[in-house]
């Protein structure tokens, strides 16, 4: 399967526990393949370098930039051809996850961005949020099947496993 992630969800894999992690797990075992573009990579470096995260990556004993391009080794790069205009008047930055999904032929887009999950689909690509939520919220059903059936660790009942705030490596081959 083929998913596009936008830059919080894979921030959010690369440095903590949980479903977005869970994610890179699945792509790292070539059960689905992460599309990325150029774009997505620079906002994502561009993101990971604020001070913030400063004392993660130092903790981890890697830099922004090596993260990125650990990330990038793990992804497909695509070349995005434009959208005819904006779909996301609200957060512009949104339509880059959006022309790389239609690019890369992707199955799915994952979000935690309220603009793009708004949207549900994008020209027949489902938008969905990485986060387990309980059952009633049946968007994420299709997430959690897919995490499920790959990880045998992964939520059960639609609820949350580990806590975003166990400190953990980052995500990386070292």
């Amino acid at each position: 399967m083929r998913i596009v992630a936008d830059t919080n969800t894979v921030l959010s894999g690369l440095l903590w526990q949980g479903t977005p992690r869970r994610l890179l797990d699945l792509a790292r075992e070539r059960k689905i393949t992460l599309c990325t573009s150029l774009e997505l990579l620079a906002e994502l470096a561009e993101v990971m370098a604020r001070d913030k995260f400063a004392e993660r990556l130092r903790a981890a004993g890697i830099s922004a930039i090596e993260l990125v391009q650990d990330y990038a080794r793990l992804t497909e790069v695509v070349t995005p051809d434009a959208l005819p205009g904006p779909v996301t008047e609200r957060d512009p930055d949104d339509d880059h996850v959006l022309a790389c999904a239609v690019s890369a032929k992707a199955r799915l887009i994952v979000s935690g961005d309220s603009h793009l999950l708004d949207l549900k689909a994008f020209q027949g690509i489902p938008i969905h949020a990485a986060i387990c939520r309980s059952r009633r919220h049946r968007r994420n059903i299709a997430i959690v099947r897919l995490l499920r059936s790959s990880h045998p660790r992964a939520p059960s009942r639609g609820r949350c496993s580990e806590s975003s705030q166990v400190r953990i490596p980052v995500y990386c081959d070292r």
